[in-house]
């Protein structure tokens, strides 16, 4: 018989929330089996997607990589507020100096 893995158990192995595996469900990423009750994902399926290859991301290590940019991204607009909080009165100083 085959593996499978339940939502919580595939969002534990993925380390992501399960609300991000029932969005993979709806973008047709992953798709739950119907040989068994309830919400279960293959493990044949779930070795297909972790094991993309090199040239190709899988789409766990795509939504990873989004995410992090988007972390990226809020920082360093933040670390540009602060350069200028920190630049603009210096200018000014220099301004009034000079």
């Amino acid at each position: 018989m085959d593996a499978f893995f339940t939502k919580k158990e595939l969002a534990k192995r993925w380390k992501c929330s399960e609300s991000s595996i029932n969005q993979m469900i709806c973008d047709g990423t992953l798709k739950p089996s119907r040989k068994l009750p309830g919400v279960r994902f293959s493990a044949n399926q779930i070795l297909k997607i972790e094991e993309a290859s090199p040239e190709e991301l899988s789409l766990i290590e795509q939504r990873k990589l989004k995410s992090y940019i988007a972390e990226l991204e809020k920082e360093n607009s933040a670390l540009k507020a602060t350069l200028h909080n920190v630049w603009s009165p210096l200018v000014d100083f220099m301004k009034d100096v000079g």
